[in-house]
């Protein structure tokens, strides 16, 4: 109750951009494998950096914007040469409608997380692409990051802390970012994080298993 929910349009000339569920893109392209991709990074990073679940996540709460709209590029800034950029890297995914998500310790978090995930599956397996099962697309998100702070790590801590936290609201024992996010994590890499969803992709779909 003591969060403040910033807004800001994504849009041009008066026009939203669109929802992922208006996007044109054939069905099977690897622009959705791209998109899917950075779906369940903005998962994870809104979980782990964020520590909230959506708790609404459909194609109906994800837009489709140009790069240069979005102020937290990090995906795509950490890729490297402009060359070496997926197809499609040009756009990126923006998570909206965050006003019911909840603390990721909140007694519904877990199925909310899942809901989430089963949502987001059903819509890419619509666009005729291999995308991970139920179970490993929860693995991926639950899953520690190297640096510690993990989702099982730090649940006692806050559990713990969460007396003095209340009695004590200076940010100094909370690293943040400058840019706004709540919670400053050292090694976390976007970009990595995508390249380990790409390559659990690659293992387990069968087209690409000799």
């Amino acid at each position: 109750e003591e969060n403040v929910l910033f807004m800001i349009f994504l849009g041009e000339d008066g026009w939203p951009s669109p929802q992922l569920r208006e996007v044109d893109i054939k069905k099977g392209s690897r622009k959705w494998t791209t998109l899917y991709g950075q779906v369940m990074v903005a998962v994870r990073r809104l979980y782990h950096i964020a520590r909230l679940v959506h708790g609404d996540l459909s194609e109906y709460n994800v837009l489709l914007c140009p790069s240069q709209m979005i102020e937290n590029k990090s995906i795509w800034e950490k890729k490297g040469e402009e060359s070496e950029k997926d197809e499609g890297s040009e756009l990126e995914i923006v998570l909206i409608d965050l006003g019911q998500s909840v603390e990721r310790q909140h007694p519904s978090a877990r199925e909310l997380l899942v809901r989430d995930l089963a949502m987001v599956r059903a819509f890419f397996v619509r666009q005729d692409i291999h995308v991970l099962s139920d179970d490993d697309a929860l693995d991926f998100i639950l899953k520690p990051f190297d640096g510690g702070d993990s989702a099982d790590d730090d649940e006692e801590e806050e559990d713990d802390q969460g007396e003095d936290e209340n009695n004590n609201s200076s940010d100094e024992d909370i690293p943040q970012k400058e840019e706004g996010w709540r919670f400053d994590i050292d090694g976390w890499d976007d970009a990595a994080n995508l390249e380990t969803l790409m390559e659990k992709l690659k293992a387990t779909n069968p087209v690409t298993k000799e």
